[in-house]
């Protein structure tokens, strides 16, 4: 994914096609990784990839919006 990224990067911006594909990217990646987390290093790249939507255009209310329903879907599990 991260070829494709910075290949995105280098392209002349057209109408935030660009940001909106790489959060698209990112909030699917997440979400998977989400529902088959389960170590430490797992969450911390989770929250890399968070941490990389923020710095996109609109990534903040992105960011917002998943961490929401993360909650949501999530907080009936235990934390052992």
């Amino acid at each position: 994914m991260e070829k494709r990224e910075e290949l995105l990067k280098k392209l002349p911006r057209c109408a935030n096609v660009q940001e909106l594909y790489l959060l698209q990217k990112y909030e699917k990646k997440v979400n998977q990784m989400a529902a088959l987390a389960g170590n430490r290093t797992k969450y911390r790249e989770m929250v890399g990839i968070l941490r990389s939507m923020k710095k996109i255009r609109g990534g903040s209310k992105a960011v917002e919006r998943i961490v929401e329903d993360w909650k949501r879907r999530f907080r009936l599990m235990k934390i052992r």
